[in-house]
């Protein structure tokens, strides 16, 4: 009986979190998947002038999300949440979990460096930005305006290493057929 109380209570909330997060991903796969292919492609720019596009609109675009991800004040990508989680990990969770926090709150040193190149590459740079962030929804500060800035740049040259890669073996194969 709670949970339908609560859920009563919090519906607006998560309707206004749900739409925000579904739209963002939605946007990221669009950007990402068809359209930095078709930049990239002979079709499009080519490989090098539309990487230098797609890594510039990205950086704009993410400097945006974030921009009103701060102002909005709410949570939609849900890096207070992961905090709290990695936060209330006590010694009695399993090893696993433990370390899965140890590395995501490295900061510090080759393993902070290493797990921020990861999670540039592996998630959402605006997201890796969030995380990273000391304080939330006061600002945006020279500093958590360079970690976005940074994970941009590690994700667009992955992207493009990856899109420029599916490019030159699309094109090998129809050269060969």
């Amino acid at each position: 009986m709670r949970f339908v109380s609560w859920l009563k209570k919090s519906r607006e909330r998560i309707l206004a979190i749900g739409w925000r997060l579904t739209l963002f991903e939605a946007f990221c796969w669009v950007f990402n998947n068809p359209t930095y292919l078709w930049a990239m492609s002979p079709l499009g720019y080519g490989l090098v002038t539309g990487w230098l596009i797609m890594s510039t609109i990205s950086l704009v675009m993410n400097a945006g999300f974030f921009w009103r991800y701060d102002r909005d004040g709410i949570d939609w990508l849900f890096a207070n949440a992961a905090r709290k989680w990695e936060e209330g990990t006590q010694e009695s969770s399993g090893r696993f979990r433990r370390l899965i926090v140890k590395i995501s709150k490295s900061r510090d040193g080759y393993t902070g460096i290493l797990t921020f190149i990861l999670a540039s590459i592996n998630i959402d740079p605006v997201i890796v930005a969030v995380h990273y962030r000391k304080s939330h929804f006061n600002g945006i500060s020279m500093w958590d305006w360079s970690i976005l800035i940074a994970s941009t740049a590690i994700g667009n040259l992955w992207w493009g290493i990856r899109a420029g890669l599916f490019v030159e073996i699309l094109k090998l194969a129809v050269r060969h057929f």
